[in-house]
């Protein structure tokens, strides 16, 4: 989660509503699994759960789900970003984009900053990667 808060915040930034809004952003096919509220929802409870670890060593409310689920978040960030290197030259370039794309959904128009190359890569987990160790 903390690299997701690096690739996707700057300072000064509400982390817990910057966070869902950017990944969306690119990760668009999350929101079909998972719904746009679903999807915020799921983003801030993991950064919930990341400052939880961070400021206070609670630990105990990472869940393993938690952690595949911010590896899935992570790799589709990095293969899009890494795959649309014009669009993604630097952290600046990739906030301008989010923005853009947000204020095509806030205006309810046809989605065109959004190119039709991003992909989404959902790993297969099997029973045991939801098993302790």
């Amino acid at each position: 989660m903390i690299a997701i808060e690096l690739l996707l915040t700057k300072q000064g930034d509400s982390y817990s509503d910057k966070l869902p809004e950017r990944a969306e952003a690119i990760l668009v096919w999350m929101l079909i699994h998972f719904g746009r509220d679903k999807f915020r929802e799921a983003i801030r409870g993991l950064y919930a759960k990341r400052c939880s670890l961070v400021h206070s060593g609670n630990r105990s409310a990472i869940k393993i789900p938690d952690l595949l689920l911010s590896d899935t978040i992570l790799l589709n960030l990095f293969i899009n970003i890494v795959k649309h290197p014009k669009i993604f030259c630097s952290k600046e370039k990739l906030i301008e984009f989010s923005e853009k794309v947000q204020a095509e959904y806030v205006l309810n128009i046809k989605p065109k900053v959004r190119p039709k190359t991003f992909r989404y890569r959902g790993p297969v987990y099997s029973k045991s990667d939801y098993e302790k160790i």
